[in-house]
């Protein structure tokens, strides 16, 4: 079942309406070393940032500091934290380091 993009839930957006989530997401090396280094907590950042991401260009987001601040308040966590998984998951590179060191943007 897909889900039906004339819903109101699924709101305006320049990219995608949704995106695929592997089955083994959560046993991947690189989410399960992020779940290691910054607990279960990680998980709900990352979806968050991945759901932004396929949102707004569809491949990639620029991140700045209001937008940490809105992801942590949405999602109940302090913005430093927001900081230390997006730095975690560059380092275990879910995303491109270098794009993200040179243009703050993440990429899948």
């Amino acid at each position: 079942m897909w889900p039906d993009p004339a819903n109101e839930m699924w709101g305006e957006c320049l990219g995608r309406v949704y995106f695929p989530l592997n089955v083994n997401f959560i046993n991947d090396l690189k989410v399960r070393k992020l779940l290691l280094s910054c607990g279960a907590e990680a998980i709900a950042v990352l979806i968050y940032l991945l759901s932004t991401i396929y949102k707004d260009e569809g491949y990639f987001v620029e991140i700045h500091e209001d937008e940490i601040d809105l992801i942590a308040l949405d999602v109940n966590v302090t913005p430093e934290f927001v900081l230390e998984v997006i730095n975690k998951a560059c380092e275990v590179r879910f995303f491109d380091v270098n794009l993200y060191n040179n243009f703050n943007i993440q990429n899948i």
